[in-house]
C-alpha cells in the first residue's frame, strides 16, 4: 500500500497554500494592465483563481487576511493602495465582494465538479455578481459616477479575466492530477 498523507502533511499543505495565496494576491492583485483601451485589474482574476483552488474556509481566511492587511496599511489593494477607508469607501462593495462571491465560488468547486465549460460559467458568474455588488454600493455612495459607461468599459476586461480564471485553474488542475498519478 502507498504512504498516505497524515493530518500533519494536510495542514502544513494548508498553510503553505494559505501563505503563497496571500502573497500572490498582495503581489499581483494591485497590479492593472491596459491591453488597448481595455483596462484590466488583476485583482479579480487572481481572487478568483484562488477561491477555485483553496477550500472555502481556506479562502475566507486567505480574502479576510488580505483585507486586514490592506486596511491595515499595507499596499495590497488596486493601484497599490491601502487604508481602513478603503473598506468603506465608494468602491468598498468590490473588495468586500471578493469575500462573499469568492466564498460561494469555493463552495460550489468543493461541492461540484467543474470541467472547463462549469469554470468559465462561474467565473463569469462571480465577476458579474461582483460587480454588481460593487456598482451598487458605489452607486449608493457616488450617485454622480456614471456606473453604465464604468460597467460597459469592463465587459472586455472581464471576459479576458474570466477566461484567463478558467485556464489557470484547469491548467493547476491537469498539473496537481499529474502529481498525484506519479
Amino acid at each position: 500500500m502507498p504512504p498516505t498523507a497524515g493530518p500533519e502533511a494536510t495542514i502544513n499543505k494548508s498553510v503553505w497554500s494559505f501563505l503563497a495565496s496571500v502573497l500572490i494576491l498582495g503581489f499581483l492583485g494591485p497590479l492593472s494592465l491596459d491591453v488597448g483601451s481595455i483596462p484590466i485589474t488583476l485583482q479579480s482574476l487572481v481572487v478568483f483563481s484562488i477561491a477555485l483552488i483553496l477550500r472555502p474556509r481556506e479562502f475566507f481566511v486567505c480574502i479576510s487576511a488580505y483585507l486586514l492587511l490592506g486596511a491595515a496599511g499595507v499596499k495590497v489593494f488596486a493601484g497599490y493602495t491601502a487604508g481602513f477607508e478603503k473598506l468603506l469607501g465608494p468602491t468598498s462593495g468590490f473588495l468586500w465582494g471578493f469575500l462573499f462571491v469568492g466564498t460561494l465560488l469555493s463552495w460550489i468547486h468543493q461541492h461540484y465538479p467543474l470541467y472547463f465549460n462549469h469554470l468559465l460559467i462561474c467565473a463569469f458568474g462571480a465577476h458579474v455578481l461582483l460587480l454588481f455588488m460593487g456598482f451598487s454600493v458605489l452607486a449608493i455612495q457616488s450617485p454622480e459616477a456614471d456606473t453604465q459607461s464604468l460597467v460597459v468599459n469592463l465587459l472586455p476586461g472581464l471576459l479576458i479575466k474570466t477566461l484567463c480564471v478558467a485556464l489557470i485553474v484547469r491548467g493547476i488542475s491537469l498539473i496537481q492530477s499529474r502529481t498525484i498519478a506519479s
